[in-house]
């Protein structure tokens, strides 16, 4: 008896974990879910899903949230492959990619958080700023540079076709800049004083990447008027 009852719960156990989801519906206490309507798409397309869930397959995508929140954005997402009509990512580098914007005030004066997925795995912070620039036809790539980190860990692969799920997050406290990947700090460094002088909402940003995304933020920052949405190439 005490066999066959230990041969049931093992199989309970296993059909449990089977159950559950490929993107977790877990959500820490105070986040907020994003929709799609709580998002200014400015390039590519991005497809609602059920249970709040976003799907990407143009080859560049932003999208900003349409209000100004804390900087601290989280996604739990799934690697679907390269995008369906794949090209020269908007960084100028041949990599799919998938990440955030951070301060995103405009195309012109923002920061970058992008997970690498292939043909490496790593994290690559860049900030872009030109006060006097505000559209991409105006400042194109210039004034972008890299942030070095003070702290950065080896990332996990990320591989097409294996449909697992991982999690990406981004935060600024104070002048540091933290990244989390599937729970661990894999990144850290100080930004630049003139960024952090700069308001911006958070946002995604996706080269070359067919992704399926939950999304979530910290709420909006009070009173927080809805921003002008007008979507406009951000991409060579």
């Amino acid at each position: 008896m005490r066999t066959s009852s230990f041969s049931f719960a093992l199989a309970l156990i296993s059909y449990l974990a089977l159950a559950i989801p490929v993107i977790s519906q877990t959500v820490r206490v105070g986040r907020m879910h994003v929709s799609l309507t709580n998002l200014c798409v400015t390039e590519g397309t991005v497809t609602a899903l059920p249970a709040h869930r976003l799907l990407v397959t143009d080859p560049n995508v932003h999208a900003n949230m349409n209000r100004e929140t804390p900087q601290d954005i989280e996604a739990h997402f799934v690697y679907l492959g390269p995008s369906d009509d794949s090209e020269t990512p908007s960084s100028g580098h041949d990599h799919h990619q998938f990440g955030f914007e951070l301060f995103a005030q405009d195309a012109c004066n923002l920061v970058y958080v992008m997970w690498r997925l292939e043909p490496e795995s790593n994290i690559a912070v860049f900030v872009k700023s030109n006060p006097q620039q505000h559209i991409h036809a105006e400042c194109g790539r210039r004034g972008t540079t890299t942030v070095e980190p003070e702290l950065t860990l080896p990332l996990p692969p990320v591989r097409a076709g294996e449909h697992s799920s991982h999690t990406l997050r981004a935060e600024i406290t104070g002048r540091w800049l933290l990244v989390v990947a599937d729970g661990t700090l894999v990144w850290r460094g100080a930004l630049p004083s003139e960024i952090l002088r700069t308001h911006g909402p958070v946002g995604i940003h996706c080269d070359n990447a067919k992704l399926e995304i939950l999304l979530t933020v910290a709420p909006p920052v009070a009173n927080a008027p809805v921003l002008p949405c007008k979507p406009t190439a951000e991409s060579d």
